[in-house]
């Protein structure tokens, strides 16, 4: 009886570990999903505002710097991966 007890022990254990790794995992894939939408977000919106036609009210500079953002995105990734996966680091 005692050692059904310590395999239920041990398989319960187990089971709590796994959930807590896929629940780590699925916290960064949201972080970099998130990241990710902020990144390109700027960028989508002044393609479209140039795409409507209205391209000439924005300046050089606001032009430039959503693309440079939504190009770093890439970046981001092993920043988020190293503060939140304690694995990683």
């Amino acid at each position: 009886m005692e050692k059904l007890g310590s395999q239920v022990r041990k398989s319960t254990l187990i089971q709590q570990q796994s959930i807590k790794t896929e629940w780590k995992l699925a916290k960064i894939a949201f972080v970099v999903i998130i990241v990710y939408v902020m990144s390109w977000s700027p960028y989508a919106c002044v393609t479209l505002i140039a795409w409507a036609g209205y391209g000439s009210t924005l300046s050089p500079y606001s032009k430039a710097v959503p693309a440079v953002i939504a190009k770093a995105s890439a970046i981001y990734n092993p920043f988020i991966y190293a503060i939140i996966h304690s694995k990683y680091r």
